[in-house]
């Protein structure tokens, strides 16, 4: 398997972009995991569960660590392996984690590597607990979950994860419309046609390899700009690889809606507002 061209292209040009304007996740995921499911507390730093980890903790596709810097700050976990296969984002990723490493480290290590879904550079049975944070409907396939399969321990926990904008709000409506619509390329795989549940079913014809997913729904604010919001539609891997026309034809769209729509033309460019977002967590163990 090969990195999709579009996330190759798309990512590697925008992961500054990606960086600044992407959400994050909201905390009760993590008070979730923590107190709800039954993981290891040799995994956390926060107690005084024996030095020995029961496995690692690896953050797959992991961006610029959006997700990363929650799994050692939020949820406290203190072996923690970054795998990401773009060079861009991977350097973006790698100073962030230095400089929270850094600032306060609690004798954990956070560890960026070049890996991808289907060859990640990690030993089997060495994994305790695996995110896939908005990124496995990239590489949903049977050979991706094998993979994953192998590194995770017997009943280590896999997590996907994905936040979304609440397309009910007024101006992120047509914002959506836009983005997710109009100027959607037809090809980029993508969450919310739920088509990345087939590899489960296809390997699960094969063998029992994971439980059976389940699901819990979240919903979180992020501060924003007009700004930022912007940024925000640019930092989609596919708006990203647009041709230049099309990116400024796209931007005048975008400044026109965050310019005039009731919802946010008396704010000034860098006034902060709400946009709400819905994250679901899906979640099963290896057999």
């Amino acid at each position: 398997m090969s990195v999709n061209e579009v996330a190759a292209e798309g990512f590697g040009k925008g992961a500054n972009v990606y960086e600044k304007a992407r959400p994050s996740y909201p905390l009760e995921i993590f008070e979730f995991i923590r107190k709800e499911l039954p993981l290891s507390s040799s995994l956390f730093y926060d107690n005084d569960a024996p030095k020995e980890s029961s496995g690692l903790v690896v953050d797959l596709a992991a961006g610029t660590g959006k997700m990363t810097r929650m799994l050692y700050s939020n949820a406290k976990f203190k072996n923690i392996v970054a795998v990401e296969p773009v060079l861009e984002m991977r350097e973006v990723c790698k100073k962030v984690m230095d400089e929270l490493i850094a600032k306060d480290h609690f004798g954990c290590r956070i560890e960026v590597l070049e890996g991808m879904a289907d060859k990640i550079p990690l030993e089997s049975n060495s994994v305790g607990v695996l995110f896939v944070a908005q990124a496995f409907h990239w590489f949903a396939t049977t050979s991706a979950l094998k993979e994953i399969a192998r590194v995770l321990k017997p009943n280590g926990f896999l997590f996907l994860v994905w936040n979304s904008m609440d397309p009910t709000q007024p101006g992120f409506k047509e914002f959506l419309q836009l983005i997710n619509v109009e100027y959607y390329d037809g090809v980029a795989p993508q969450y919310r046609t739920e088509k990345w549940k087939e590899a489960f079913e296809q390997l699960k014809l094969e063998g029992p390899v994971f439980s059976a997913l389940s699901h819990k729904g979240f919903q979180h604010t992020e501060k924003t700009n007009k700004e930022l919001s912007v940024d925000r539609g640019f930092s989609i891997s596919y708006i990203s690889a647009l041709p230049a026309d099309r990116k400024q034809e796209l931007l005048k769209k975008l400044k026109d809606i965050f310019d005039n729509h009731p919802a946010f033309k008396d704010k000034q460019d860098k006034e902060e507002f709400d946009v709400p977002y819905n994250t679901d967590v899906f979640w099963c163990q290896k057999l």
